[in-house]
This record gives structure tokens, sequence and C-alpha cells, in this order.
């Protein structure tokens, strides 16, 4: 008989962070050393969404290889002034704590720690539905978006959402805490201590 048991967080660590709610900010949050990770979809998805004309800016939590063909990108597409690259920063949830969203945008994922990370930091996700990973965590307009799997006209019609519609924004955002409450180490503790009891 198979069991799943999800990686755990310690809670504590998220408790005192502030709810921004003026947040102009889109957070990507993904280490830039190979292409799954599709920084490319949100810039084009940016793009397209017309959102730099607002003054909405993404900030990029990463580093790596790719990073000066993601930079190319950027002032290729005429984004150079709404597309920051703030480096690798461990743990992010000071970034968290600042933006308005989380995008999600992989080719695939395993468990997606960062979406756990993100909501426990009262910040909604907007990602693709992968066929598995974010829709484990993430309930459609409950505590995020889930946009259709490698769409980027979708990711891009899903970008203002957040920005256009408080009521859903609230809702999400005042969700997105207790969603991931079962995640916490306590909670994923219990589940191996009964595995163990049945072994």
């Amino acid at each position: 008989q198979l069991q799943t048991i999800y990686n755990s967080f310690i809670g504590d660590e998220f408790s005192n962070l502030s709810k921004n709610f003026e947040s102009n900010t889109i957070l990507f949050v993904g280490q830039l050393e190979n292409e799954t990770k599709q920084l490319d979809h949100l810039l084009e998805a940016f793009k397209i969404s017309k959102l730099y004309e607002k003054g909405i800016v993404i900030k990029v939590c990463g580093s790596g290889r790719l990073e000066a063909r993601y930079k190319a990108l950027v002032a290729n597409l005429g984004l150079s002034e709404n597309v920051l690259f703030i480096g690798f920063k461990q743990p992010p949830y000071q970034e968290m704590s600042q933006a308005k969203f989380l995008v999600l945008c992989s080719a695939y994922e395993g468990f997606p720690n960062v979406v756990i990370e993100a909501l426990n930091c009262h910040l909604p996700v907007v990602s693709y539905n992968l066929k598995s990973g974010p829709s484990e965590v993430i309930v459609h307009e409950e505590n995020g978006l889930l946009v259709e799997n490698q769409n980027i006209d979708a990711l891009a019609n899903a970008l203002p959402v957040f920005f256009t519609n408080d009521a859903l924004y609230f809702k999400c955002k005042n969700n997105a805490k207790q969603s991931v409450q079962q995640f916490e180490l306590e909670e994923i503790g219990k589940n191996w201590v009964q595995l163990l009891k049945l072994s």
C-alpha cells in the first residue's frame, strides 16, 4: 500500500511577515541554471499583458548560467525598467512579504516547495496547472490561480487578475496561510509516526 507524505516546513519562520496589499511587484523565485523554470514564459506573458505600462514590475529572485540570456530577452522586449534581477535569496521570505503574488511557470515540478513557502507568507500564487505539484496545493480562485499548462497567452490573461479584482485577491490572500497548515513540520511528523506504527 502506497502512502504519500509531503515535504514539510517550519511555519514559525513566516509568522511575523507583513501583509503588503499595495505591492506592484510580481515575484519569480527559481534558479536560472536550466530552461525548466521557464522565466521566458513569464517575461513574454508580462509583455503581452502590458502590465509594465501601469508601473508593475517583476522581481527575479535567483541566479545561474542563464541569467545573461534572460537579461538580453528583457532588453529585447523593452522591459528593462520593469524587470529587476535581485540575485539568489535564501530564504526569500522578505521578498515574498513585499510582493503581490508569486508566479510558477515551470515546464514540470515535483512538489514545489516555493509554492508552500509563498502561501505561508500570505502570498497567492499564479501557476501553470502542471501534471503534478501545484494543483496539490493551489485551489483555483481560493488561494491562487491555476492556468492552462504551458499556455503563455493564458498566463498573460491571468497576470492582471489580482491587480484588477480586489475581492478575489483578498480572498486568496486571506486563505493562503491556512491553506498550507497541513504541510507544517508538526503535521507531517504525525504522518511519519502513523506510518512507522503500521510498518
